[in-house]
C-alpha cells in the first residue's frame, strides 16, 4: 500500500503532510485502544520513502497524548522530543506540529510560546469538519487541517 501511495504522490506531484507520533514508528496504532482497528504504522524506511515522494513528515507528539490532559512541562517534552527524533532520523527540519485529538492546553498563550521555543513555525488542529485556512491566517499555531481517511471525498472537503 505504501508503494502505491508513494507512486501516486510522485506521479501527480501532490504535496502532502503526514503527522507522526514517534513512539509508534514501526509499531501499531496502539493509542486507539480498541476504538479503531489495529493497524501498522510506517517504519523509518517507509517515512523516508514518503519524504522522497513529496510527503513532508511532521510531528504529532511522542505518544499521541491530548494536550488538554498534559502539564506544561509534559507538553514541552512531547514537542521537543518528537521534533528531535524525526529530525535526527530523517535529516530534515520539522516545523509543523499537529495536536493529537484536537486537544490544546487551556493556556493557549503558553502553548504558543512552547511551540516557538521548540522551533515550530505552525501547528494544526483537526476540527470538525476541518478545512482550509483562510488568508490572512488568524493564528499560525491553530490552523485547521483537512481530514483524510480511506473514504474521504476530497472535492467535498475542499472549497472550489
Amino acid at each position: 500500500m505504501l508503494s502505491i501511495t508513494s507512486r501516486c504522490l510522485a506521479e501527480f506531484g501532490y504535496p502532502s503532510v503526514a503527522f507522526i507520533p514517534t513512539h509508534y514508528i514501526g509499531g501499531h496504532n496502539d493509542w486507539d485502544n480498541g476504538r479503531e482497528l489495529r493497524e501498522p504504522i510506517c517504519s523509518w524506511d517507509d517515512l523516508r520513502e514518503l519524504e522522497q515522494c513529496g510527503c513532508s513528515i511532521q510531528s504529532h507528539g511522542v505518544r499521541h497524548e491530548g494536550f488538554a490532559r498534559l502539564a506544561q512541562q509534559e507538553q514541552e517534552e512531547e514537542l521537543c522530543r518528537s521534533k528531535a527524533v524525526i529530525e535526527a532520523e530523517l535529516g530534515k527540519p520539522v516545523e509543523i506540529f499537529a495536536y493529537p485529538y484536537e486537544q490544546v492546553s487551556s493556556d493557549r498563550r503558553a502553548l504558543c510560546e512552547a511551540l516557538k521555543r521548540a522551533g515550530y513555525r505552525a501547528a494544526c488542529l483537526f476540527p470538525n469538519p476541518g478545512g482550509v485556512s483562510k488568508v490572512p491566517v488568524e493564528d499560525i499555531y491553530f490552523l485547521p487541517r483537512v481530514p483524510m481517511f480511506v473514504n474521504s471525498d476530497l472535492p467535498t472537503l475542499l472549497p472550489s
